[in-house]
Formats: C-alpha cells, sequence, structure tokens
C-alpha cells in the first residue's frame, strides 16, 4: 500500500516487484504475478511496473535493482518493504 500511496503521490514513476528470498525459480513469477495484479486493480498502467524474477536473496536484489536502474536511465529509489527486510537492506 505505501508503494502505491508513494506512487499515485508522484514520488515514484516507476515500482519495481521483487520476489521472495529463497523462493524456488520457477515460483518467483507467480509471487510477482499476485502483486502486479494488485497495483493493476489500483489504476496503475503496465508499462510503470519493472519485475526481478532473478534475485533469490537481499544482496542479489541490491545487485539486480542497480542493475536495472542503469539500464533504465533511474538515479533515485524508493525502497518499501517490511521491517525485517529493511533492516538486512539497510546493512546490504
Amino acid at each position: 500500500m505505501k508503494a502505491l500511496d508513494l506512487y499515485k503521490l508522484g514520488y515514484a514513476p516507476k515500482i519495481l516487484i521483487t520476489g521472495i528470498d529463497g523462493g524456488e525459480p520457477q515460483i518467483r513469477p507467480a509471487y510477482l504475478t499476485w502483486q502486479a495484479l494488485f497495483f493493476a486493480q489500483q489504476g496503475v498502467k503496465k508499462n510503470v511496473l519493472l519485475f526481478d524474477t532473478e534475485s533469490a536473496n537481499t544482496w542479489q536484489e541490491a545487485l539486480n535493482t542497480k542493475k536495472l536502474m542503469e539500464q533504465q536511465g533511474l538515479h533515485h529509489v524508493i525502497v518499501v518493504s517490511d521491517p525485517p527486510h529493511m533492516r538486512r537492506l539497510s546493512w546490504v
């Protein structure tokens, strides 16, 4: 909900949806799909959504997000996650 709020307030032109840490590679797209459906139901256009289907942990998420940002020409990021994951991200 926070990511949606920030997007609707104009703080972010894109939303990156990441997978579950340690999840099986074949399960990650399904996990991303229900999140994408939620955003679509809230009026977010498909071309706004970006997906990370490769990462299996927080470290890989950080690396893949950096790479995606470089490819997309993005220079800033707002991270939205749950408190335990935010703590891991701050270490990364």
